[in-house]
């Protein structure tokens, strides 16, 4: 998990989405993000993940949030 630093513009240019964006008339399945992730797994692209607090005052909607704890996609 990523915490605020000095570093944050470098930080956030790491975790730079690459492709489009989904079509919010023909959304994917599952994940909304796992066909431009680099984490995702084939069971992203079939169920989509619940919220759940990753920290003081912040969310996210990942399947693997607990098995990612460093930006370094598998």
């Amino acid at each position: 998990i990523l915490r605020p630093t000095a570093d944050a513009p470098a930080q956030l240019s790491e975790l730079t989405l690459k492709g489009d964006p989904p079509s919010p008339m023909n959304p994917p399945t599952g994940c909304a993000f796992h066909p431009r992730c680099p984490w995702a797994v084939p069971p992203c692209a079939h169920a989509t993940p619940p919220l759940a607090a990753c920290g003081d005052l912040h969310h996210a909607a990942c399947g693997r949030l607990d098995e990612i704890s460093h930006p370094t996609p598998n």
